[in-house]
């Protein structure tokens, strides 16, 4: 799972240089919930969209359920596409 908070295209990137592809995956939209709304937490998550690490609007930020696969086994990469997705916001 990624959170579009929690430093998405560094994740990507990481799993990119440790040569796997993002073959699949699946976002849903989500309400903060009780973690996520501390202020403390969402000080943090402020600070990581200044740094352009955190992605979300006023309301709702995306998770992810992403399907991983060794580049020399996969047979697509859909890294851009993705992250063109989970930092829309």
């Amino acid at each position: 799972m990624i959170s579009a908070y929690s430093n998405p295209v560094e994740t990507i990137q990481h799993a990119i240089d440790q040569e796997y592809s993002v073959t699949n995956f699946m976002v849903t939209p989500l309400q903060f919930g009780y973690y996520s709304s501390e202020p403390k937490v969402r000080r943090w998550i402020a600070e990581l969209r200044k740094q352009k690490k955190a992605f979300y609007s006023t309301n709702i930020y995306c998770l992810a359920g992403v399907l991983f696969q060794k580049q020399h086994l996969a047979k697509t990469d859909l890294s851009d596409e993705f992250l063109k997705v989970i930092t829309a916001l």
